[in-house]
């Protein structure tokens, strides 16, 4: 399929070009953190543990426990008996509802003006709020979302940090993501739902984290908050995400199912064409490009599963959305020699595979 060419719409490379730092009345605003976890006991200590350990302190804690069934409850709830703790850590338990609904609930339930989060197997580093509240402090009232960099652990094959595997020329110690929209549809945009501290009343505008997206929702969550604010950045990686392949349901075993994968693409890029505030006739176009290339991965996908039938009529979808040589040549592959070009497009489905999920 054709491969995007978008343009590239990040921060400038000079500070001098960026907004003049204002005095804001920005002082020592109020932070909920909300971590959503689920059998995870062992694991969300620790990630309380670092978020009480920052040098600028949070609010409260909001430990949403989506349906567990280990000791996730009494580790959370030993925190909140701590009289001794400067932060208080709330627990709320909900029927599993995924991880959006978990969100949600933290976010409705917080107490801050601002929200961050942080999921159960992850870990900020102690200076994390600190550094982006004082990005939001420089930058002025118009930036109600700050994220910065993150670096992966327990995978070797995962060596480069966000910022490093992004499209974005990071070159500035904090700074602003210009044309947060556009930036965002190209996909490789370098914000993760672990860095971010949102301003609450953006994500009410925004509408919080859509349920029905199980591996999408954070890219779905930042690209509708961008039609409502400006983004800032703090180019340090002072988020650790855990990558250790092999687990039962985690993000990359989700990722890895190719047909749920783009189902869960399909809706989330039909749903923001349907935007009303997208104004952006490049952003648009970005979107229908995607859902151009989502087709015919469909196309893909059902030929290696030999249902041919379904894979022709995914091609012609992809054709609907624009005439290129490429799509129409497989379409014509397809329907004259479809077991030739399934073999073909199975080899190439497990590359791509490999170079997207490293160490899977």
């Amino acid at each position: 399929m054709r491969a995007r060419v978008l343009p590239r719409s990040w921060a400038p490379k000079h500070s001098s070009a960026l907004p003049k730092p204002e005095s804001t009345g920005f002082m020592n605003p109020k932070v909920s953190v909300v971590i959503p976890t689920y059998n995870r006991a062992d694991k969300v200590r620790r990630a309380i543990e670092c978020v009480l350990a920052q040098t600028y302190a949070a609010c409260e804690i909001i430990v949403v426990d989506d349906g567990s069934t280990d000791g996730t409850r009494e580790v959370a709830q030993g925190f909140g008996r701590n009289p001794s703790s400067a932060v208080p850590v709330r627990y709320a338990y909900q029927e599993q509802q995924g991880p959006s609904g978990a969100r949600n609930t933290g976010i409705y339930t917080a107490n801050g003006d601002w929200v961050a989060f942080l999921d159960s197997d992850d870990r900020w580093l102690p200076e994390k709020l600190e550094r982006q509240v004082r990005a939001l402090e420089v930058f002025g009232s118009e930036y109600g979302a700050c994220f910065t960099d993150a670096r992966h652990v327990n995978n070797s094959d995962w060596r480069r940090t966000v910022f490093e595997q992004s499209d974005g020329p990071f070159e500035t110690s904090m700074g602003v993501l210009q044309n947060a929209p556009r930036v965002i549809a190209n996909a490789n945009h370098g914000i993760r739902v672990q860095t971010l501290v949102v301003r609450r009343d953006v994500i009410d505008r925004s509408g919080g984290f859509d349920p029905h997206l199980r591996i999408c929702e954070d890219n779905d969550f930042v690209f509708r908050l961008a039609l409502h604010t400006h983004y800032c950045y703090v180019n340090e990686a002072l988020v650790e995400i855990d990558r250790t392949p092999g687990r039962a349901e985690g993000l990359m075993e989700l990722y890895a199912r190719e047909g749920f994968r783009l189902e869960q693409q399909q809706y989330e890029h039909e749903k923001w064409l349907a935007q009303e505030t997208i104004c952006d006739a490049d952003v648009r176009q970005m979107i229908l490009t995607t859902l151009q290339c989502n087709r015919a991965a469909w196309a893909s996908w059902h030929l290696v599963n030999g249902e041919y039938a379904s894979a022709r009529g995914a091609m012609v979808s992809a054709l609907d959305y624009g005439f290129t040589v490429r799509n129409a040549v497989k379409w014509a592959l397809m329907c004259l020699a479809p077991k030739m070009t399934r073999n073909v497009i199975q080899k190439r489905y497990q590359r791509m595979l490999k170079a997207m999920l490293p160490g899977f």
